[in-house]
């Protein structure tokens, strides 16, 4: 009996060591990617991984049989759902290809970021002036100033502009405002006269007031139509060549996963994209994602808006009178459909519609607009129809409009057709050039009913040349023209003309111009033309200078002649310093080549003139909200100084100014021989030169020299240690610069 327990318990201990499973570590590979190391568990043959870790390791659901070793989860190697293992007894080493579903969803956006922020900060300030006298074909003379005042901060924007006449006009104030920029919100509030933006069927009001508005172009590449998203199942670590119309665009490395593409944006119409991914075992799939762009849409989920409030502004300039409000909104509700609302009320006009932009697939895009309007007791309504499709080589366009007779305001004493429309097409390549064919009637109304057919044609049929003519049909008459320029050196032009009225009536011109530099320099421009008028001449020259700018203008027809000369500049404050430059448009900058006068500065690459003497340049033509590059140009800095950089991109605000510094330090050089007590150079060797708050490293030559740059006048020690040699010694730096210092021999004795 004894016997039969002890072979019992014996059966049961062998059957517990069976059961108890072998732990082990295995190195994974998931879908081509080394992981590291994974606690794993033997038992049986059956290899069992652990839950946790695996989706640490980048799987988003671990299912199949499992069990539970030491109270964690365990999931069976070759049963993991979605998951194909293999097993490297040898290396350890467990490979799973994953469904690319169970990896993480990666994005890849191909909007751009502003990786500059506009200019904010500081106070600047310019005022603009042009002086002018002119004399009109008459014989009268007259004095002409024109002064723009504009002050600049934190995001505030103070800017009025007037202009004086002597004859007759006298002095108008033409417009003042201020306004506050949030470019992080795209956002502007705007105070005191303001144009507003209607909308399509709608007309603008003249109002002083207080409007808000979105304005997208705070940020340049900010994206406001909608972009190209799709998605491609990445296996194994891939490379992606995204292509529009056969064009590589962008490189991408891609990890396995579910990739997704967004915001892909291009010029509008329709493009071919395709997406090539190639893995890294040379395999090719190809995902097809042909897309419509158009700027009319919005974003799903963007909105659009302007509204303003105020007195309308009548003729005069500065008188008032009466409650004007305008308002415009739009909104993306999807990709293929953006939905608006606009309004504007005066004391005699008051109009309301809707507008709708809608994307038909990969075949353009359908604008709508209605709109009723009253004018006094009249009341009247119109909408507008219009169709766009647009390809590489290929465009459709079409349009449809109707308007009631009490529509526009009786101001507007214009003929306006009851309906009309339009329909064309245009179609182009390089080597037979642009040719566009359009359709247009009009009926009804106060208009005269017309119809019209116009052929347009242009090319370059050689490099430098171009021609471009029309031909338009309208009724039973014809008018046309025809059109031939050079251009030269990339800055001169010659061009040819002739047309022909609806009369039969003949003008031909002819004219040769060269391009005022983007800097300092002279353009010009001299022009004949003979008409059933006579004959006339026209001649224009305007001079570029860093400090102002000058302009003339003759003309003479008929025996008769006038003229105006124009002098131009601005005085400008920025960071406590004042000066004069050319006049400024909308931003300005400041550039210092600091320590350094004569240097050339270039804006985007143009010369834009060279630092005075002290080493200054104002540069008065920058964009608002543009980013822009500012650089020194290289050959013009001495060589024994050094810069930290050259260039700088920049992004100024709303009619802002900036001070930019270039610092320029002169390179303090020298050149020693490291001896030991013997006279012996000490070769090939490293030292260790001690700068308060650091270490420069240096190795001799094989004659024991050394060579330093960049280094403060000043007493330093040395000290050199290896290979059993250790010597100390001092070394001193006088205030010089220039050339390369030669401070001759240095003993450094052994044991110092």
């Amino acid at each position: 009996m004894l016997r039969g327990i002890a072979l019992w318990v014996l059966l049961c201990l062998c059957r517990f060591a069976h059961a108890q499973a072998e732990p082990l570590i295995l190195n994974i590979t998931l879908n081509g990617l080394s992981k590291g190391d994974l606690e794993a568990r033997l038992e049986a043959d059956i290899y069992w991984l652990d839950a946790d870790a695996l989706q640490d390791m980048g799987l988003s659901e671990v299912k199949g049989s499992s069990q539970l070793f030491a109270g964690r989860r365990f999931v069976r190697l070759d049963q993991i759902s979605g998951v194909k293992a293999s097993l490297d007894l040898d290396l350890l080493q467990a490979s799973l290809e994953a469904d690319p579903a169970l990896l993480p969803l990666q994005t890849s956006h191909f909007s751009q970021q502003n990786l500059i922020q506009p200019w904010q900060g500081g106070l600047s300030a310019y005022l603009n002036y042009s002086v002018s006298a002119s004399r009109d074909m008459s014989g009268q003379t007259g004095l002409g100033l024109a002064p723009v005042l504009n002050i600049a901060s934190q995001g505030w924007n103070l800017r009025s502009r007037h202009d004086y006449q002597s004859q007759g006009q006298g002095w108008l104030r033409l417009d003042s405002t201020l306004s506050y920029d949030r470019p992080d919100q795209m956002m502007r509030i705007t105070l005191g006269d303001i144009s507003t933006t209607a909308g399509a069927l709608g007309r603008g009001v003249s109002m002083a007031g207080i409007g808000v508005s979105r304005v997208f172009s705070m940020q340049p590449y900010f994206e406001t139509k909608p972009g190209l998203s799709g998605g491609a199942p990445i296996t194994s670590p891939s490379k992606a060549e995204i292509y529009v119309n056969g064009v590589v665009v962008k490189n991408l490395d891609l990890q396995p996963g579910m990739y997704q593409f967004q915001d892909l944006s291009y010029f509008s119409g329709f493009q071919d994209i395709s997406v090539v991914v190639r893995d890294q075992f040379g395999n090719r799939q190809v995902y097809n994602l042909p897309y419509y762009f158009d700027d009319s849409l919005l974003k799903a989920g963007l909105h659009e808006f302007n509204y303003n409030f105020g007195a309308e502004r009548k003729e005069g300039f500065d008188h008032y009178r009466g409650l004007a409000f305008s308002g415009l909104h739009r909104y993306g509700v999807g990709d293929y459909l953006t939905l608006g609302l606009r309004a504007e009320r005066t004391s005699v006009h008051q109009s309301a519609g809707a507008l709708a932009n809608i994307r038909l697939g990969d075949y353009g895009v359908l604008g709508a607009a209605v709109s009723w309007a009253r004018n006094g007791n009249d009341q009247g309504q119109a909408s507008l129809l219009n169709y766009r499709y647009e390809e590489r080589a290929f465009n459709i366009r079409a349009m449809l409009q109707q308007q009631s007779p009490h529509y526009l305001p009786s101001v507007f004493d214009l003929p306006v057709p009851a309906r009309n429309g339009s329909v064309g097409f245009g179609f182009g390549s390089q080597r037979f050039g642009n040719w566009g064919v359009d359709f247009m009637r009009q009926t009804g109304g106060t208009a005269q009913s017309s119809h019209a057919l116009r052929l347009g044609f242009s090319a370059n049929p050689v490099r430098d040349f171009s021609v471009s003519a029309s031909l338009s049909l309208q009724n039973s008459a014809a008018q046309g023209f025809v059109n031939l320029t050079w251009l030269f050196d990339g800055m001169q032009t010659l061009g040819v003309g002739m047309q022909r009225d609806e009369l039969n009536r003949q003008r031909i011109n002819a004219y040769y111009a060269k391009n005022t530099p983007v800097g300092e320099g002279w353009g010009y421009r001299f022009n004949t033309e003979h008409d059933h008028f006579g004959a006339s001449l026209d001649a224009y020259v305007q001079g570029r200078f860093a400090q102002s700018q000058l302009i003339a203008h003759a003309r003479q027809h008929d025996g008769r002649s006038s003229y105006k000369v124009a002098a131009e500049g601005a005085v400008a404050y920025v960071d406590g310093q004042w000066g004069v430059s050319r006049p400024i448009n909308q931003s300005f900058a400041l550039v210092q080549s600091e320590g350094l006068s004569k240097v050339g500065v270039t804006q985007n690459s143009q010369l834009i003139g060279h630092t005075d003497e002290d080493g200054y340049l104002w540069v008065p033509d920058l964009s608002n909200y543009g980013q822009q590059q500012i650089a020194l140009i290289q050959d013009d800095i001495p060589i024994e100084y050094t810069l930290p950089q050259l260039r700088l991109d920049i992004m100024p605000g709303q009619n802002m100014g900036r001070k930019i510094v270039f610092s320029a330090r002169k390179v303090r050089a020298f050149e020693t021989r490291i001896l030991d007590e013997q006279q012996q150079p000490y070769m090939n060797t490293p030292l260790r030169l001690m700068r308060p708050g650091d270490e420069l490293f240096a190795m001799t030559d094989i004659n024991g020299r050394i060579y330093l740059e960049d280094i403060v006048p000043g007493k330093y020690t040395f000290e050199i240690r290896t290979k059993g040699i250790s010597c100390m010694a001092w070394i001193e730096v006088p205030d010089m610069a220039g050339e390369v210092l030669d401070l001759g021999d240095l003993i450094c004795g052994r044991g110092a």
